[in-house]
Formats: C-alpha cells, sequence, structure tokens
C-alpha cells in the first residue's frame, strides 16, 4: 500500500475552512431565495382614521373588484388584515393581534 501525505501549514487550513464555510453560506442563502413563497399582499389597516383610505387601497389592489370587497368587509371581526393574490384569487386574512 501506499501511503498518501499532505502537509498543510494552519493558516491554509484555516483559509480553505473559511473558504468552504462562505460557500456553504452562499447555497444555503441560494436554496432559501428559490424556494421563498412571493406573494404580492396589502396589509390594511380598519381602524377608524385609516379606513377610508385603506378601501380605496384595496380597491386599487383587486382592480377594482366590488364585489370582493363588499363581501369580506361583513366578515371582519379584527382591526388588522391582508389582502394577497393566490393562484388568480384574490384572498383576505384576518391578523389577530
Amino acid at each position: 500500500m501506499k501511503n498518501f501525505s499532505l502537509k498543510l501549514s494552519k493558516k491554509n487550513l484555516a483559509i480553505i475552512g473559511c473558504v468552504c464555510i462562505f460557500v456553504l453560506f452562499g447555497i444555503n442563502r441560494y436554496k432559501v431565495y428559490t424556494q421563498a413563497n412571493k406573494t404580492i399582499g396589502l396589509y390594511i389597516n380598519w381602524t377608524t382614521t385609516h379606513k377610508a383610505a385603506n378601501m380605496a387601497y384595496m380597491l386599487d389592489f383587486v382592480e377594482n373588484d366590488s364585489l370582493f370587497v363588499q363581501t369580506n368587509l361583513k366578515n371582519i371581526h379584527t382591526p388588522y388584515s391582508i389582502v394577497y393574490k393566490e393562484n388568480n384569487t384574490y384572498k383576505l386574512k384576518q391578523l389577530d393581534y
């Protein structure tokens, strides 16, 4: 059997280790970026001071679909909500804080 030996200084070993760690960080960030669910949405504050302005923003966001707005306004029980588009349909999620 042949023996194989490799001599590395501590400095070279540290540099190789740092490069490997940075490559792993880069791979991880790329994986997170490609797997992230990218959704466009609108945060809505239904308190009395912002209600009229947010109603106009919501109508613009849902492309003036007043039926969607009217049906969801009846079911709102919290002062904060998010409107988002998923599979070409608009959805409203109420935030319970």
